[in-house]
């Protein structure tokens, strides 16, 4: 039985991109298989490739149908007893890493058995399923034996046509059913054999000529002549058939020479040059023997005027125990599809440009370099298993997906029409994910439409230690002035939370807008402070009566509103001015910093009962009056009083009016308002136990306008007794000479004792809703 034998010639060094003339046209056809061949008749699926023949240029032409693969050579060798040979490898299962898996999912060593064609123990760029000869009316079929080897028979599986001659066809078809039917898509290759006797008075035995793609195989011993160890490192890729399981148009088939894929077998390149391909894989495989631990492919540099641009018009995957790096090139490496560094691979940007089209994953290590990251793709994106960016720009119209918290050490940018998504809903569960900006960056995204846009959440920081200085957070649309002065208390490090794309609702239909702010001070405290409130009046990519962010609220009645609990009433509100032109409404005032903000409509606002709260001394007591515009199972309020540390204690409670649409007026009187500034809220409450907040009213008690503070005995070995106080909730708290609280005593009575024997010996001070004296603690 004759056999399969691999040989193979030598090419030139240069990369090229061969694309076949009207290869993108349609390839799902029937041929009748008759040794005419030409371009019309298989649709456009053609590709010339040139031989080591002065003259002779091989013409390769392949379609197929539901049935078969057709194939057609023009310009062939078909001389009786001298007849050139045709082998094809075919891989009907492509692996996201084509060289990867394991010999179950196909073999990567080339078939090896010499009679009459030379072979070779070379390494293919992917895992082949099939391979196939043909030689005049001789055939041979072998399939993947599952352990790294081939098996099959001689004969039968073609239908053959051949002209004799010296520059004759060769035609044949394969039944898709040797394989197990049509595949989605399949990876292949090609080339053309010359018997041992061609070249047997020269010592040579043998050559291969017309590969597809050209540069198949690398590795040559001499001109034209095949060695064990040859190099097969391109190949062609049918992403897919035509067959869509509705009906038998090829519309959507890629032509089979349109796409010519790159797999490095080559071992470590330290210079590997330029390239132009459309899939491109570096992976290490345990195939090949004594190789280093891992494989290592350098782009090289552009000194010297060399110019070494990537351009990939697929995909771009690092497999594990493989390094991919940019060198020292500042030339732009261009993925069209998606860039994937596998666990235990590296990819290193260095000073390249890189953009993709296509999904980015690594969950391998991803080296960012000095320049920014561009990712502008016009279909969807998933940002898969990155922890963190550098400067990163997001364009085209595919949205891009968060598929897990990222992080950003430089600036980011989202140009027209972009969005990033930071919301991941699978399988109708939803979970929502953080875009988390560093120090020192920066978000940049038009308000207008046609702007980038985050959608989701984002995180910035900010230092408010400073009176009177604006912290613009990142950039987020947030910016908030502190007042003040340096011997006050400020809110410090304050970390905001911004989301979009979800509205709060109220009670008698009212709403927010789709974006909120949460704002987390270090020191949380009532004071006074501007904050801008920056939002989008259109979306991205949609027309201008969508109303961007604003929930068919009027622009000109929105208002800021607050509140201490997350997508739930009550809210207090702030109000602020409305600046339409730049997307922003500003408001001034002595408010908490802490909690959730975001915009409603003034004219129907979120549920704050109230329409009138104000306060004013009254002697040595603060005055109350609050009214109401109408009730409805209203129970009461509650009556708290706050120094401006953000904790209330409640002073006293007044029933309301159950339900009613009555105007209705209530008052409260404290007596023992603590000397400095004193806050007050209402917390309003229904029969079914609903809670809502006021807003909150600052009172300045001047000094001597309250009862001193009495502590006795002083000095005092174990209890403290402390008086002068009026009725109603306190909280004593004692503070070393250092300025640090050392005990805190809650009580509701004029006069109350506490234990200090477990205090060191000193001297300490006491402070009671404002009200300071000093003790010694023997």
């Amino acid at each position: 039985m004759k056999h399969l034998y691999l040989t193979r010639k030598v090419l030139s060094a240069l990369f090229l991109l061969v694309l076949a003339v009207g290869s993108v046209k349609a390839q799902f056809r029937t041929v009748t298989v008759n040794g005419n061949v030409d371009q019309a008749k298989y649709g456009g699926g053609q590709n010339t490739t040139p031989t080591n023949v002065p003259g002779r240029q091989l013409v390769w032409h392949m379609t197929w149908d539901a049935t078969n693969l057709y194939v057609g050579i023009t310009d062939i060798n078909n001389i009786s007893g001298d007849q050139e040979a045709t082998v094809i490898y075919l891989d009907k299962n492509p692996l996201p890493i084509v060289n990867g898996g394991a010999n179950k999912d196909g073999s990567i060593q080339a078939f090896n058995q010499g009679e009459g064609y030379d072979g070779t123990g070379g390494i293919l760029p992917f895992r082949a399923d099939v391979v196939f000869f043909v030689r005049g009316d001789y055939q041979e079929f072998r399939l993947s034996d599952g352990n790294g080897g081939w098996t099959g028979t001689q004969g039968g599986f073609a239908t053959t046509k051949f002209v004799e001659g010296e520059n004759a066809t060769r035609e044949f078809s394969i039944p898709w059913s040797k394989i197990g039917g049509l595949p989605k898509s399949f990876n292949f290759l090609g080339y053309t054999t010359v018997p041992k006797n061609r070249n047997a008075s020269n010592g040579k035995t043998g050559y291969i000529y017309g590969q597809i793609p050209t540069n198949t195989v690398l590795g040559l011993e001499g001109p034209g002549i095949i060695g064990r160890e040859a190099k097969f490192v391109r190949y062609y890729t049918v992403s897919t058939t035509g067959d869509d399981n509705v009906n038998s148009t090829a519309s959507g088939s890629t032509g089979p020479f349109s796409r010519n894929s790159y797999t490095n077998t080559e071992g470590n390149r330290s210079d590997f040059g330029s390239i132009q391909v459309y899939d491109f894989t570096v992976n290490k495989t345990e195939f090949t023997p004594g190789t280093t631990p891992q494989l290592t492919v350098t782009r090289g540099d552009n000194v010297n005027g060399n110019s070494v641009p990537w351009n990939i018009l697929g995909s771009l995957t690092v497999g594990t125990n493989s390094v991919v790096s940019a060198g020292r090139s500042s030339d732009d490496i261009t993925v069209g599809g998606n860039f994937t560094v596998n666990d235990g691979g590296t990819f290193s940007q260095n000073s390249a440009g890189l953009s993709v089209g296509g999904n980015f994953s690594t969950p391998g290590t991803f080296n960012a370099g000095s320049q920014t990251l561009v990712l502008n793709g016009d279909t969807p994106q998933d940002i898969v298993s990155v922890a963190s960016f550098n400067s990163v720009s997001f364009t085209g119209s595919g949205q891009k997906n968060l598929t897990d918290n990222l992080s950003i050490n430089g600036n980011i940018s989202l140009g027209a029409g972009a969005v990033l998504n930071t919301i991941r809903t699978v399988n109708g569960n939803t979970t929502n994910y953080t875009l988390n900006l560093q120090p020192g960056s920066r978000l940049n995204e038009a308000n207008s439409g046609g702007g980038g846009y985050v959608l989701g959440y984002v995180q910035a920081q900010g230092n408010l230690s400073t009176p009177n200085t604006e912290v613009i957070f990142n950039n987020i649309g947030i910016r908030i002035r502190p007042s003040g002065n340096s011997f006050e208390t400020l809110p410090g490090s304050t970390t905001v939370l911004r989301r979009t794309g979800f509205a709060q609702a109220g009670p008698n239909n009212s709403k927010s807008i789709t974006r909120q702010y949460k704002v987390t001070p270090a020191n949380n405290k009532v004071l006074a402070s501007t904050l801008i409130f920056g939002y989008r009046d259109a979306y991205p990519n949609q027309p201008a009566a969508t109303n961007g962010e604003l929930n068919s609220i009027p622009e000109s009645q929105l208002r800021v509103f607050r509140s201490e609990f997350e997508n739930t009433p009550p809210y207090e509100r702030l109000g602020g001015l409305v600046d339409a032109s730049a997307n922003t409404v500003t408001v001034t005032g002595e408010f908490s910093l802490n909690g959730y903000f975001t915009l409603g409509d003034g004219n129907a606002p979120l549920p704050v009962e109230l329409v009138a709260f104000t306060g004013q001394l009254e002697g040595s007591a603060v005055r109350l009056n609050w009214a109401t515009a109408s009730e409805k199972n209203n129970k009461g309020f509650e009556v708290q009083r706050s120094v401006g540390d953000d904790q209330w204690f409640t002073l006293g409670f007044v029933a309301g009016h159950g339900s009613t649409s009555q105007r209705n007026a209530y008052a409260y009187r404290d007596a023992n308002a603590p000397e400095g500034k004193a806050y007050y809220r209402l917390r309003q409450i229904d029969n079914d136990g609903t809670e809502s907040f006021s807003p909150v009213v600052t009172i300045a008690v001047p000094a001597g306008n309250s009862p001193a503070l009495v502590l006795s005995p002083v000095p005092t070995p174990d209890v403290l007794n402390i008086s002068g106080l009026g009725s109603g909730a306190h909280v004593a708290e004692v503070y070393d000479m250092m300025g640090k609280r050392v005990l805190t005593h809650s009580f509701k009575d004029q006069t109350t004792s506490v234990s200090v024997a477990n205090l060191p010996s000193g001297l300490y001070v006491v402070q009671v809703q404002g009200k300071k004296s000093k003790f010694v603690k023997q």
